[in-house]
């Protein structure tokens, strides 16, 4: 692996040590049992009402629990085993249009950027939305001055930032409240909840994500009377996948909703 290790020591001081390792940049393809999603969500907070939907993706289990997930949400689906795959969809005859696309970058016989070029050639105002596993690709086409996506999501995906990005691109009702009236139904508890914190137990919520401890906010919320186990078993959720930012998002959606 290659490293260095350097110990410096001076009498009546101390001592300190520190070391470099030097790690080659991994890549999608790296990635092994790579995780789609980051939070713990059955349904997107948007309503497909419909729209067709092409999803573009090489690894079976990311392509069915996307489209499992779309189909949950009231799209129509339907599913492409990579890009060269999607290409040869789109150059057949008679095709349906659809609505949004939503495909992987690194894939076989055809990557992302080569797909989008083709989707443009039919469809110039077609939305494409990139889904990718690694940050150095996002930074990669930008360098590279190609033709731009509509959207680009990172993986793991936040279900909200996803349905957002469907919402606003297909002109559809978004937010948490579009859902169902049982989801609805948990935002209320779940405001309620936190509104019901002392503000001592509010500024020590925002101090443990702040701070980033993740393990204590864990034990944090353990601690929280049965009254609040809604709130505790959310916020554990999140913690335990390391989600701190939609610990920051949903405490400021819950307080607002309270309002």
């Amino acid at each position: 692996m290659g490293g260095r290790v350097r110990v410096q020591s001076a009498p009546g001081e101390g001592t300190r040590a520190s070391f470099e390792l030097t790690l080659a940049v991994g890549t999608e393809q790296d990635m092994q049992q790579p995780q789609l999603f980051d939070l713990p969500m059955k349904t997107l907070p948007v309503r497909g009402e419909g729209r067709l939907v092409w999803v573009v993706e090489d690894n079976a289990d990311i392509r069915d629990m996307l489209v499992d997930l779309l189909v949950a949400s009231r799209f129509r689906v339907e599913a492409a085993v990579d890009g060269g795959d999607c290409r040869e969809r789109l150059m057949a005859p008679g095709g349906q249009r659809p609505d949004l696309v939503l495909t992987d970058y690194l894939m076989p016989r055809c990557n992302g950027g080569e797909l989008l070029r083709a989707l443009r050639e039919r469809w110039p105002d077609l939305p494409v939305v990139l889904m990718s596993a690694t940050q150095q690709t996002m930074q990669s086409l930008g360098q590279a001055g190609g033709l731009p996506f509509d959207a680009s999501l990172v993986k793991p995906i936040s279900l909200a930032d996803l349905g957002a990005t469907l919402a606003q691109l297909l002109h559809l009702r978004g937010g948490l409240g579009a859902v169902d009236e049982k989801h609805d139904r948990r935002q209320e508890v779940l405001a309620e909840q936190l509104k019901s914190l002392t503000s001592g137990q509010q500024q020590q919520l925002q101090a443990l994500v702040e701070a980033g401890a993740v393990t204590d906010l864990i034990e944090w919320s353990r601690t929280l009377a049965d009254s609040c186990q809604a709130l505790a078993v959310h916020l554990r959720e999140l913690a335990e996948t390391g989600d701190l930012d939609s610990i920051e998002k949903t405490m400021g959606w819950l307080l607002e909703s309270d309002q």
